[in-house]
C-alpha cells in the first residue's frame, strides 16, 4: 500500500475486504483502510481461489473475516464483517444463488 512516499506491504489474508467508492477502490483490514489503485475487477481476479468472494458489485470480502449472514426484510441478505467497525455489506442476487442463499 502506497502512503505518501512510503510503500507497506499487507498480505492478501489481511484484508477482510474491499469496497468500490466513486473512482478508487478501498482495502479494509480489521483495523485500517486503504486506497488502492487496482480495480476490483483486478483485485478479484488476483484473488481468485484465495478465499475471497464477490459479494456485490461494489464488494468483494474474505471470507475468513465473515461473522455471520443476515437475512433482512424483502429476502436481501447483507454480510457482517470482523472488522472494528462491523461493517455490513450487501450481497447482490446473483452472489446469493452462487453462496447457496
Amino acid at each position: 500500500m502506497r502512503t505518501g512516499d512510503r510503500i507497506r506491504l499487507v498480505a492478501a489474508k489481511d484484508f477482510c475486504f474491499f469496497r468500490a467508492a466513486d473512482k478508487y477502490v478501498e482495502g479494509h483490514t480489521r483495523e485500517q483502510c486503504f486506497i488502492l489503485d487496482q480495480s476490483l475487477n483486478q483485485l478479484a481476479e488476483e484473488l481468485a481461489g484465495a478465499d475471497f468472494v464477490r459479494v456485490h458489485r461494489s464488494a468483494l470480502v474474505n471470507l475468513d473475516c465473515v461473522e455471520e449472514i443476515v437475512r433482512r426484510s424483502g429476502g436481501q441478505y447483507v454480510v457482517c464483517m470482523r472488522d472494528a467497525a462491523a461493517t455490513q455489506l450487501p450481497i447482490s442476487r446473483s452472489a446469493k444463488s452462487a453462496l447457496g442463499l
